[in-house]
C-alpha cells in the first residue's frame, strides 16, 4: 500500500469516526483500523478541523496546515503534519495521547518533578530554537499549545494558526488567543 493510499484510507477512516459521537475518536480510530485490516498503521492521528463551517474558520485551519508543511517532519518537538485533507477542510496531525501541558498540570494526580520540569523547558527552548532558525515566529506558546506524549515525556508545540514567517507572506493581524 502506497503512501497516497493509506493516507486516503486514514481520511475516510477519521471522517466514518467523527460522525459516532458515543465513542472517543482515537477508540473509534482503532476499531475501524480492525475493521478494515489495514495492514500496517503505526500510530493513532488526529483530525483538526474547524468547529464552525464559516468559510474563515475552514481557511484557517488550512492555513495552519500549509504553515506546517514548510517546517514538517524535522523536529520531534514540533507538531507533525501528515496531510491536509480537503475533503473535510481539515488537517490530520500526530495524535498526542497525554493532552495539554495545561490539563496535565491543573487536573492530574500525577506526580511530576523539577527533572520533568526543566526537560519539558528544554524541549520547548528546543522547538523554539528552531522554529526561529528558520524565520518562524509561533506567536501563540501558551500550555494549552504544548501537548504531551511518550508517558508524559515528549512536549510536542502545536497550533501554528498564528503563526508567522519572516520574509514570507504570513503575515497576519491576529496574534495570538486568550
Amino acid at each position: 500500500m502506497d503512501t497516497f493510499e493509506s493516507d486516503r484510507i486514514i481520511a475516510e477512516l477519521l471522517e466514518k469516526a467523527e460522525k459516532d459521537r458515543d465513542f472517543p475518536l482515537k477508540e473509534k480510530l482503532k476499531i475501524l483500523l480492525v475493521d478494515r485490516k489495514i495492514p500496517y498503521i503505526p500510530k493513532l492521528y488526529a483530525h483538526k478541523r474547524a468547529r464552525q463551517k464559516t468559510r474563515e474558520q475552514r481557511n484557517s485551519i488550512l492555513d495552519e496546515g500549509i504553515k506546517l508543511s514548510d517546517i514538517n517532519q524535522r523536529h520531534p518537538n514540533i507538531q507533525r503534519l501528515n496531510f491536509i485533507n480537503l475533503h473535510t477542510n481539515g488537517i490530520v496531525i500526530d495524535y498526542c495521547s497525554n493532552g495539554s501541558l495545561d490539563a496535565f498540570v491543573r487536573g492530574t494526580n500525577l506526580d511530576y518533578t523539577l527533572v520533568n520540569v526543566l526537560h519539558w523547558g528544554y524541549q520547548l527552548a528546543d522547538a523554539l530554537s528552531f522554529l526561529h532558525s528558520n524565520n518562524i515566529i509561533h506567536r501563540d506558546v501558551k500550555m494549552q499549545n504544548i501537548l504531551l506524549k511518550d508517558n508524559y515525556q515528549t512536549l510536542v508545540l502545536t497550533d501554528y494558526g498564528t503563526a508567522t514567517q519572516l520574509g514570507k507572506s504570513w503575515m497576519t493581524d491576529n496574534v495570538g488567543t486568550p
